[in-house]
């Protein structure tokens, strides 16, 4: 009965994430068409204003992209034990992640130390992506994210810097659950959608962990930390 029980579960799990990977795919073919319009318009603007517009467009169309790859991503959930483990450059990783219209313009690349580790490339990349979408959301217009790669003992840390107010020290742990980011919009905190429990659970499959740290200065960090070496069995 219970392995019944258990395999319900597990099935309606599947259908879940299958329901949401068909929605993300029929979202995104309106997506691509908004996104090559936006492009030719953009490309015929007769003036900046018209550009700046059709530049949002694109900015908001590939946002909506990313929201819904981190959802279905969520849903799949981060298990270590599916990683497949190879040298990977942060810093590129960093840059590639970020060079997407929703990001370029929001984040500061210039302190990322060349730095390789053993990992897997594609669940860094997206918990890379998640982390950097929510500080977009979070930071004032006008203002980046500044994110920085540093090697700290046998570690790597990679710094995500919120200039201004950040989150609130009592509010922070709901960015890490699954209906946080519900309770966080109810008192204005506008965070994406999915959170950071994805982006955790890829960190601490990597012999690390994230946190938030406020800052004498102002502002907030998040803080990825990651092993240089693969855990042990991963090797």
């Amino acid at each position: 009965m219970l392995a019944a029980l258990l395999g319900g579960d597990l099935g309606r799990e599947r259908a879940d994430v299958e329901r949401l990977q068909l929605l993300a795919h029929d979202v995104n073919n309106p997506l691509t068409a908004i996104r090559i319009i936006a492009e030719m318009l953009k490309d015929e603007a007769v003036d900046d204003q018209q550009r700046d517009d059709m530049v949002d467009i694109l900015e908001s169309a590939d946002l909506v992209g990313l929201l819904l790859e981190g959802m279905t991503q969520l849903a799949q959930g981060a298990d270590a034990s599916s990683f497949t483990w190879f040298p990977v450059p942060i810093a590129d990783l960093i840059r590639q992640a970020a060079d997407r219209p929703a990001l370029r313009a929001y984040v500061d690349l210039s302190e990322l130390e060349a730095v390789t580790i053993a990992g897997d490339r594609d669940a860094l990349s997206r918990a890379f992506t998640d982390v950097m979408v929510n500080g977009r959301r979070l930071v004032a217009p006008r203002t980046k994210l500044g994110v920085r790669v540093a090697t700290v003992g046998d570690e790597v840390v990679i710094t995500f810097h919120h200039p201004g107010d950040g989150i609130p020290e009592s509010m922070r742990s709901w960015l890490f659950e699954a209906d946080g980011p519900v309770r966080l919009r109810e008192h204005q905190v506008p965070v994406a959608t999915f959170g950071l429990a994805y982006a955790r659970e890829v960190a601490r499959g990597h012999g690390g962990d994230i946190r938030l740290v406020s800052m004498e200065e102002g502002g907030m960090n998040l803080e990825i930390s990651l092993s240089r070496t693969p855990p042990v069995g991963r090797r």
